[in-house]
Protein backbone atom coordinates (compact mmCIF):
# COMPACT_ATOMS: atom_id res chain seq x y z
CA UNK A 1 0.00 0.00 0.00
CA UNK A 2 1.00 3.55 -1.12
CA UNK A 3 1.05 5.86 2.20
CA UNK A 4 2.53 9.00 0.97
CA UNK A 5 4.73 9.78 3.68
CA UNK A 6 7.56 10.80 1.68
CA UNK A 7 9.90 13.44 3.03
CA UNK A 8 8.07 13.66 5.91
CA UNK A 9 9.28 14.48 9.40
CA UNK A 10 9.00 12.43 12.63
CA UNK A 11 10.34 11.61 15.93
CA UNK A 12 9.71 8.78 17.77
CA UNK A 13 11.00 8.63 21.79
CA UNK A 14 12.76 5.66 22.49
CA UNK A 15 13.65 4.15 19.17
CA UNK A 16 16.86 2.63 19.51
CA UNK A 17 15.64 -0.97 20.32
CA UNK A 18 12.20 -3.08 20.95
CA UNK A 19 8.68 -1.50 19.54
CA UNK A 20 10.63 2.21 18.77
CA UNK A 21 13.22 0.37 16.77
CA UNK A 22 10.78 -1.34 14.87
CA UNK A 23 9.03 2.64 14.05
CA UNK A 24 11.89 3.75 12.75
CA UNK A 25 12.34 1.33 10.69
CA UNK A 26 9.06 0.91 9.21
CA UNK A 27 9.08 5.00 8.80
CA UNK A 28 12.40 5.11 6.94
CA UNK A 29 11.29 2.85 4.78
CA UNK A 30 8.56 5.11 3.58
CA UNK A 31 10.54 7.84 2.81
CA UNK A 32 10.35 9.94 6.68
CA UNK A 33 13.03 11.62 7.61
CA UNK A 34 13.21 9.91 11.22
CA UNK A 35 14.68 11.18 14.32
CA UNK A 36 14.89 9.08 17.82
CA UNK A 37 15.28 10.43 21.68
CA UNK A 38 16.73 8.15 23.56
CA UNK A 39 18.89 7.41 26.26
CA UNK A 40 20.46 4.40 24.41
CA UNK A 41 22.60 4.95 20.95
CA UNK A 42 20.98 4.31 17.79
CA UNK A 43 21.36 5.07 14.27
CA UNK A 44 18.97 8.15 14.40
CA UNK A 45 19.35 8.58 18.26
CA UNK A 46 19.42 12.15 19.70
CA UNK A 47 20.86 11.12 23.26
CA UNK A 48 18.01 12.37 26.60
CA UNK A 49 16.88 10.88 29.40
CA UNK A 50 13.22 11.38 29.06
CA UNK A 51 12.48 10.14 33.02
CA UNK A 52 14.38 13.55 34.36
CA UNK A 53 13.44 17.52 33.84
CA UNK A 54 17.02 17.85 31.94
CA UNK A 55 16.33 15.18 29.10
CA UNK A 56 12.94 16.84 28.74
CA UNK A 57 14.58 20.34 27.91
CA UNK A 58 17.27 18.91 26.04
CA UNK A 59 14.34 16.91 23.87
CA UNK A 60 12.57 20.37 23.87
CA UNK A 61 15.28 21.46 21.97
CA UNK A 62 15.50 18.71 19.49
CA UNK A 63 12.16 19.10 18.50
CA UNK A 64 12.32 23.10 17.95
CA UNK A 65 15.36 21.81 15.92
CA UNK A 66 13.63 19.19 13.84
CA UNK A 67 9.65 20.95 13.85
CA UNK A 68 8.25 17.26 12.97
CA UNK A 69 5.15 16.59 11.29
CA UNK A 70 4.58 13.13 13.40
CA UNK A 71 5.84 12.67 16.69
CA UNK A 72 5.66 8.84 18.36
CA UNK A 73 5.37 8.69 22.07
CA UNK A 74 6.99 5.52 22.58
CA UNK A 75 8.83 5.91 25.92
CA UNK A 76 7.37 4.10 28.82
CA UNK A 77 7.94 2.15 31.68
CA UNK A 78 7.97 -2.01 31.64
CA UNK A 79 4.33 -3.03 33.21
CA UNK A 80 4.84 -6.85 34.30
CA UNK A 81 7.81 -5.36 36.12
CA UNK A 82 6.55 -4.62 39.56
CA UNK A 83 10.04 -3.29 41.03
CA UNK A 84 10.79 -1.14 38.40
CA UNK A 85 8.52 1.49 40.09
CA UNK A 86 8.27 2.42 43.70
CA UNK A 87 5.31 4.42 43.44
CA UNK A 88 3.00 6.41 41.31
CA UNK A 89 5.23 9.18 40.48
CA UNK A 90 7.88 7.13 38.72
CA UNK A 91 5.38 5.49 36.85
CA UNK A 92 4.30 9.01 35.68
CA UNK A 93 7.84 10.61 34.87
CA UNK A 94 8.11 7.69 32.97
CA UNK A 95 4.92 7.21 30.15
CA UNK A 96 3.15 10.33 31.34
CA UNK A 97 5.12 13.70 31.83
CA UNK A 98 6.85 12.45 28.36
CA UNK A 99 4.31 12.27 26.30
CA UNK A 100 2.95 15.60 28.30
CA UNK A 101 5.97 17.68 27.52
CA UNK A 102 7.02 16.73 24.15
CA UNK A 103 3.84 16.92 22.59
CA UNK A 104 3.20 20.20 24.27
CA UNK A 105 6.78 21.45 22.38
CA UNK A 106 5.73 19.89 19.16
CA UNK A 107 2.20 21.47 19.17
CA UNK A 108 4.29 24.91 18.47
CA UNK A 109 5.07 23.88 14.72
CA UNK A 110 3.72 21.87 11.79
CA UNK A 111 2.23 18.99 13.67
CA UNK A 112 -0.21 16.46 12.22
CA UNK A 113 -0.05 13.07 13.64
CA UNK A 114 0.55 12.36 17.69
CA UNK A 115 1.11 8.67 17.99
CA UNK A 116 1.20 6.95 21.72
CA UNK A 117 1.88 4.01 22.62
CA UNK A 118 0.51 2.61 25.63
CA UNK A 119 -1.11 -0.62 26.49
CA UNK A 120 -3.80 -3.15 26.82
CA UNK A 121 -3.07 -2.39 30.60
CA UNK A 122 -4.28 1.18 30.32
CA UNK A 123 -7.67 -0.35 29.49
CA UNK A 124 -8.11 -3.07 31.90
CA UNK A 125 -6.60 -4.64 35.30
CA UNK A 126 -3.90 -7.08 35.63
CA UNK A 127 -0.91 -5.43 36.76
CA UNK A 128 0.29 -3.20 39.00
CA UNK A 129 -1.76 -0.44 39.78
CA UNK A 130 0.91 2.39 39.19
CA UNK A 131 1.46 1.12 35.70
CA UNK A 132 -2.22 1.28 34.45
CA UNK A 133 -2.70 4.15 36.01
CA UNK A 134 -0.30 5.47 33.41
CA UNK A 135 -1.42 4.29 30.85
CA UNK A 136 -5.23 4.94 31.60
CA UNK A 137 -4.11 8.41 31.58
CA UNK A 138 -2.37 8.45 28.21
CA UNK A 139 -5.26 7.04 26.55
CA UNK A 140 -7.54 9.36 28.24
CA UNK A 141 -5.31 12.53 27.07
CA UNK A 142 -5.42 11.77 23.66
CA UNK A 143 -9.23 11.04 23.68
CA UNK A 144 -9.64 14.40 24.99
CA UNK A 145 -6.93 16.17 22.42
CA UNK A 146 -8.30 14.50 19.39
CA UNK A 147 -11.45 16.00 20.37
CA UNK A 148 -10.00 19.51 20.99
CA UNK A 149 -7.80 19.54 17.22
CA UNK A 150 -10.42 17.83 15.72
CA UNK A 151 -9.87 18.21 12.11
CA UNK A 152 -6.28 19.61 12.39
CA UNK A 153 -4.66 17.67 14.28
CA UNK A 154 -4.85 13.40 14.62
CA UNK A 155 -4.05 11.91 17.85
CA UNK A 156 -4.04 7.87 18.48
CA UNK A 157 -3.24 5.22 20.75
CA UNK A 158 -1.87 2.26 19.78
CA UNK A 159 -2.27 -0.56 23.19
CA UNK A 160 -0.08 -3.36 22.36
CA UNK A 161 -0.32 -6.91 24.59
CA UNK A 162 2.34 -9.23 25.08
CA UNK A 163 5.34 -8.04 22.10
CA UNK A 164 8.78 -10.20 21.71
CA UNK A 165 10.90 -7.65 22.59
CA UNK A 166 13.68 -10.05 24.66
CA UNK A 167 11.61 -9.88 27.63
CA UNK A 168 10.11 -12.97 29.63
CA UNK A 169 6.26 -13.45 28.06
CA UNK A 170 3.38 -16.05 28.86
CA UNK A 171 3.03 -19.24 28.63
CA UNK A 172 0.80 -19.26 25.39
CA UNK A 173 2.95 -17.92 22.49
CA UNK A 174 -0.20 -17.31 20.10
CA UNK A 175 -0.62 -13.96 21.94
CA UNK A 176 3.03 -13.00 21.46
CA UNK A 177 3.22 -10.26 19.12
CA UNK A 178 6.28 -8.75 17.42
CA UNK A 179 7.51 -4.90 17.39
CA UNK A 180 6.95 -5.36 13.56
CA UNK A 181 3.24 -6.05 14.63
CA UNK A 182 3.10 -2.59 15.83
CA UNK A 183 4.79 -0.53 14.16
CA UNK A 184 2.84 -1.40 10.87
CA UNK A 185 -0.56 -0.43 12.24
CA UNK A 186 1.52 3.24 13.25
CA UNK A 187 2.76 3.44 10.00
CA UNK A 188 -0.89 3.31 8.80
CA UNK A 189 -2.26 5.54 11.13
CA UNK A 190 0.75 8.14 10.09
CA UNK A 191 -0.70 8.31 6.36
CA UNK A 192 -3.14 10.07 4.92
CA UNK A 193 -5.01 6.33 4.55
CA UNK A 194 -5.98 6.71 8.72
CA UNK A 195 -7.04 10.67 8.13
CA UNK A 196 -10.76 10.32 9.43
CA UNK A 197 -8.92 8.37 12.61
CA UNK A 198 -8.50 9.98 15.86
CA UNK A 199 -9.31 9.46 19.10
CA UNK A 200 -8.95 5.75 18.81
CA UNK A 201 -7.04 3.22 20.75
CA UNK A 202 -6.38 0.21 18.56
CA UNK A 203 -4.88 -3.11 20.36
CA UNK A 204 -2.27 -4.72 19.05
CA UNK A 205 -2.32 -8.12 21.16
CA UNK A 206 -3.17 -11.02 19.33
CA UNK A 207 -7.00 -11.38 20.89
CA UNK A 208 -5.03 -11.38 24.57
CA UNK A 209 -7.36 -8.48 26.04
CA UNK A 210 -10.35 -8.94 27.70
CA UNK A 211 -12.16 -5.57 27.22
CA UNK A 212 -14.11 -4.41 24.31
Amino acid sequence: MEFGLENKVAIVTGGSRGIGKAIVNALVDEGVYVDSISRTGGAFDHYADLSTIQGLELARKYIEQIQPNILINNVGGVGNRPERFKNYEEAYNMNVRPMLELTDEALKYRLERVITISSIYGKEGGLNPWFTSAKAYQIAWNKEMARKYRGKINFNIVAPGHINTGKEFPDNPEIIGSPEDVANLVTFLCSEKAKHITGACIVVDGGESYSF
